[in-house]
């Protein structure tokens, strides 16, 4: 046996838990292949040789040298023998040290979103006080889920489980366009209902299907991170644009930013602060946008908990305009791993939109659509939206009483009259990203209004997820949250 077949015999690994032999001895000539310690023309033993070397049977070294030829490290010549494969370019072969690499070797795009910060942090279920657009996980009813998914999955057909259509499966769509026609005031017909993998897929698809790279996009400030990052994503200039008590200042953006392409708002329930847009403010917006020929992007991402009065009607559903685009999610409804949302697009854009979205996966998977349409057609979804309303609106009165009680004066609370979470605003001077980062290390999570916003805000404000946190937690997170206010105001001991 040649030295370099001799250095490139593999030691083997006979535990239990090591890989198959045939794998090991594969894995070490293919790597002595590939760092030229083998090179091409190199004679290779003969498999009984090999395997009497190693002490193993004959069919297993047959093994490992078949998979090496299938792949073409090696081939066997009649009469003669089995050798290196020829031509292989070797060293240039060997995996990258991907660790040496820095972010020069990104596109510009990819380094400005990944500079960005994370839409969702990894949650500490152990710690749920005060997670935002965090729901009860704990109250949905898995069993019915469970009974509607099997009956989903025996209903569908052969063709069923054929790639999807982009736009989605159509008894969801039905469904869908159903709930927003009797909840939400929303006329669209199920042809123009797009399932989506949640409303950041949606984001994308927008800015891809209306803009171009370069064109401007207008974002609340502070808003939703995932508009700005869909956006940039998207090659977009993104243009922070103020929120006051009407909702996104139109004066602000038409004076500063006067060429946007595409707005993202949230107006039944601005993300953060909670306010609703005008109707004026509204009626202002399409008026613009129909004289721009831009087009709004309208995120009704919670609406569906209002704990006042009935929903508020959607912007699409008020205005006769073809300019808006209504996306909604899933997500808080029901649960964030169920990846569903939806679009209601212009009729006109049906077509494109299916294209662009089978360019991208193709569509969402068919057995999640099914029990998903069967959960709203059966009347559960309704019944479970009315549950979890009431449940919140309790312990969102749980958490204004926990925390008049708890923090006093070190906290102005504005009590929302929809959404899963409250905003909290601070002493003159205090630091909300300060109090934030304390709190996290006392256990407590919550977010910061300022790592929201481009802009420069007044006052520092917390926003304080109460849909998932029960009133133990509130109470052990607020007093942990009063530590935290006040090593970072100096004010006394709590």
């Amino acid at each position: 046996m040649a030295d370099d077949s001799k250095r490139a015999l593999p030691s083997l690994n006979r535990s239990g838990v090591a890989p198959a032999l045939h794998r090991q001895i594969y894995g070490t000539l293919r790597e002595a292949v590939l760092e030229g310690r083998l090179p091409p023309g190199s004679r290779i033993p003969s498999s009984r040789t090999l395997a009497a070397t190693l002490g193993v049977s004959r069919p297993t070294v047959v093994s490992a040298l078949d998979q090496l030829a299938a792949e073409g490290f090696i081939e066997t010549r009649v009469g003669s023998g089995t050798y290196v494969a020829k031509g292989l370019v070797q060293g240039g072969l060997r995996p990258a040290d991907v660790t040496a690499l820095g972010q020069d070797v990104l596109s510009l795009r990819a380094r400005e979103v990944i500079g960005l910060p994370p839409l969702t942090a990894a949650r500490d279920l152990g710690s749920k006080a005060f997670h935002t657009g965090f729901p009860a996980l704990g109250q949905f009813p898995l069993r019915e889920w469970a009974e509607v998914a099997a009956s989903a999955w025996h209903s569908l057909s052969a063709a069923d489980l054929d790639y999807p259509d982009p736009m989605g499966y159509w008894p969801l769509r039905e469904a869908i366009a159903e709930h927003l026609a009797i909840v939400r005031g929303v006329k669209a017909d199920p042809e123009q209902v797009m399932i989506v993998a949640g409303s950041q897929q949606a984001l994308g698809l927008v800015a891809q299907a209306v803009t171009d790279p370069g064109d401007e996009a207008w974002v609340e400030d502070p808003g939703y991170p995932g508009a700005r990052r869909a956006f940039v994503a998207a090659g977009l200039a993104v243009r922070p644009v103020p929120v006051d008590a009407e909702g996104i200042d139109l004066d602000y953006a038409q004076h500063f930013h006067s060429k946007a392409r595409l707005v993202h708002v949230t107006p039944s329930h601005q993300y953060p602060l909670g306010v609703r847009m005008s109707v004026a403010r509204r009626l202002a917006l399409v008026a613009w946008a129909e004289k721009r020929g831009a087009w709004i992007l309208e995120d009704d991402y919670d609406s569906e908990f209002r704990y006042a009065g009935r929903p508020l009607a959607p912007l699409y559903a008020m205005v006769d305009s073809g300019r808006v685009i209504h996306v909604g999610t899933f997500s808080k409804v029901l649960f964030a791993g169920i990846r569903l949302g939806y679009m209601v697009v212009p009729r006109g854009l049906v077509d494109a939109f299916r294209t662009l979205r089978g360019f991208h996966d193709r569509g969402s998977p068919v057995l999640s659509q099914a029990a998903l349409a069967a959960f709203m057609r059966e009347g559960r979804y309704q019944r479970h939206i009315r549950h979890m309303r009431s449940l919140y609106a309790q312990r969102r009165d749980d958490l204004l009483r926990i925390l008049a009680a708890e923090t006093g004066h070190l906290l102005r609370v504005s009590p929302p009259d929809a959404g899963l979470h409250l905003v909290a605003h601070l002493p003159p001077g205090v630091s909300d990203l300060e109090v934030a980062r304390v709190a996290k290390g006392l256990g407590v999570h919550t977010l910061a209004i300022s790592r929201m916003a481009e802009l420069p805000q007044s006052e520092g404000a917390l926003a304080l997820g109460f849909a998932g946190v029960t009133s133990e937690e509130m109470t052990e997170g607020a007093r942990a949250l009063r530590v935290a206010l006040v090593q970072v105001a100096g004010e006394g001991r709590p």
